[in-house]
């Protein structure tokens, strides 16, 4: 009997090939959404610098106030998986392990939530992490409401 993927109906032998066609989808999700928006895509090869830094630069040099202010990706470990065989029973597993695989950071300023970020894990089980800073909401809500 063939093991298959629950969900999709996907054998599990072919589970890479599966993999890499959704992977190639949110790459081109994020690039469309950058360059639809006009803004720029980087892709950093170090880890020396901070992504917020870079992002605030970003933001400072185009003068973006609200919106996508970049898209940053980076190769960073992640958690996924990856199809294994057991010799003894002649069988394949998908198997959970820590790879890397390509991230991608969407930096924004949000209208209510102020200066904050999605990272995007690009293989699956495509995770998905919304990053903001309670203090940057908190002044905008002061802002709102005239506090000083």
């Amino acid at each position: 009997m063939e093991a298959y993927l629950n969900a999709s109906r996907v054998l599990i032998k072919d589970f890479g090939t599966f993999a890499h066609k959704l992977s190639a989808r949110v790459r081109e999700a994020s690039y469309r959404l950058a360059e639809n928006l006009g803004r720029p895509v980087e892709y950093l090869r170090s880890n020396q610098r901070s992504k917020e830094q870079i992002a605030k630069e970003i933001a400072q040099r185009d003068k973006v106030q609200s919106g996508l202010i970049a898209i940053l990706s980076a190769l960073e470990p992640c958690q996924s998986y990856s199809v294994r065989a057991q010799r003894s029973t002649k069988e394949i597993h998908l198997v959970l392990e820590t790879r890397k695989c390509l991230f991608f950071y969407h930096y924004f300023y949000h209208p209510i939530f102020g200066f904050m970020h999605a990272r995007v894990q690009s293989w699956f089980p495509f995770t998905i992490d919304f990053c903001l800073n309670g203090r940057e909401w908190l002044a905008k809500q002061m802002d709102r409401a005239g506090i000083g």
